[in-house]
């Protein structure tokens, strides 16, 4: 003979269960949720740490002098600052009055006031630094004008700009700083 008191109490516990079992695989799921959320947001903060670009400080050297004269406009990062550093080296002995900027300051550059210029950017989730970007739209000469951009995998520039690309790679910092200073030499026709 059947109990039906059985019966019941079987079909009452089984939505209980279920329910049970449903309320422990959410809170499963939100614990996964929550775990790739830190680590999303702790990849987001290492990428920033790991590739920053700084506001680099500007410098000025041969301010009285009345030889060429070159504006170097980059960006802040070990790479950069080598690169430019290089540039510095070279032609400081050679008297070449030389400024240095953050690209971030570029809108008061007059161009005509510069021999040559050497733009140093940045090309970031495929697109230039913005002032780097709006300074190049508005004053871009080829005649005068150096531009460098560094992307990940250092094939990235901007479309209608004449100019050299490559990736952050410390070991290339001599190489490419030979290949700007060569070309900062032929538009000065050193």
């Amino acid at each position: 003979m059947r109990n039906i008191f059985e019966d019941d109490l079987n079909q009452k516990t089984l939505p209980l269960r279920s329910r049970t079992s449903r309320i422990n695989r959410m809170k499963k799921a939100l614990k996964i949720l929550g775990i790739l959320l830190v680590g999303f947001i702790g990849f987001l903060f290492w990428y920033d740490y790991t590739y920053s670009i700084d506001v680099i400080e500007s410098e000025s050297y041969n301010e009285e002098s009345r030889a060429k004269s070159l504006l170097i406009a980059s960006q802040g990062s070990a790479y950069k600052n080598a690169i430019v550093n290089n540039i510095v080296d070279e032609f400081k002995p050679l008297g070449i009055r030389i400024s240095v900027v953050d690209v971030t300051k570029t809108e008061d550059i007059d161009p005509d006031e510069w021999d040559a210029l050497a733009i140093i950017h940045t090309i970031e989730m495929w697109a230039p630094q913005e002032d780097a970007e709006a300074f190049l739209t508005e004053h871009y000469d080829p005649n005068k004008m150096l531009v460098f951009a560094t992307s990940g995998d250092g094939t990235m520039h901007m479309e209608g700009i004449d100019g050299m690309t490559g990736a952050s790679i410390m070991e290339d910092v001599n190489s490419k700083s030979s290949k700007l200073i060569a070309e900062i030499n032929s538009i000065f026709e050193l």
